[in-house]
């Protein structure tokens, strides 16, 4: 499925909602500090891919890339 950065952004604000972690706990997970979680969050600051995998993925959420040919 392809998806888009804010996509994933979506999914990765409902999973630490669902998770009931607060932004600090969730950019704790990241090794990030919760200004930067929450200004990537409120899209106060563009994420690159490379930090939203690191967010997805300290959720627990599976992030795979396919490259076609």
């Amino acid at each position: 499925m392809k998806v888009s950065k804010s996509k994933l952004l979506t999914k990765i604000i409902a999973e630490r909602k669902r998770q009931g972690l607060t932004v600090g706990q969730a950019a704790e997970s990241a090794g990030m500090v919760q200004p930067d979680w929450w200004r990537y969050e409120n899209e106060k600051r563009a994420a690159s891919w490379d930090r939203l995998i690191l967010m997805a993925e300290a959720l627990g959420l599976k992030v795979s890339v396919n490259v076609d040919p």
